[in-house]
């Protein structure tokens, strides 16, 4: 149970409606306006929110800002906002115009990458991540910038 016993319902819904609703900023917000300390943590306000039965609430809170902001995109997309609609492709349909490849290897076995594109030598491509290259020795740049 929350700690601090001076938080209301009222207040709560008034945290939640002056936040950008997550529990952090709920938890600011409660921080500010009402606590005596000046201090609220994310579990606080989760607390009360679980406790008031506010969970419903937030989601719906949560659920009409987002579709604010896709009226948002989709007005500038068909403006023709280049910038917004190569963002909103690389997140949407991540799989063909994304700029990441997530993979999941949870057979613990070697996993081999062939890539092409900019030709890294493996000196780069070490220094540039975590990772292990096997055979670097034998691999050159045909750029000759070894």
């Amino acid at each position: 149970m929350p700690k601090n016993k001076g938080f209301t319902r009222e207040q709560i819904i008034e945290a939640i409606d002056n936040s950008d609703y997550t529990y952090n900023s709920v938890a600011t917000y409660l921080a500010v306006m009402f606590s005596k300390s000046g201090k609220c943590t994310h579990d606080t306000a989760k607390s009360y929110i679980q406790k008031y039965n506010l969970e419903e609430y937030l989601n719906f809170k949560t659920t009409e800002i987002s579709k604010d902001c896709i009226q948002i995109i989709r007005k500038a997309i068909k403006k023709g906002d280049v910038k917004t609609a190569k963002w909103w492709l690389e997140r949407v349909l991540r799989e063909k115009f994304g700029n990441e490849i997530v993979i999941h290897n949870e057979n613990k076995d070697p996993l081999n990458i062939n890539l092409s594109g900019d030709f890294l030598s493996c000196k780069e491509l070490k220094d540039s991540a975590m990772v292990d290259v096997e055979n670097d020795e034998t691999e050159t740049d045909p750029s000759g910038n070894d």
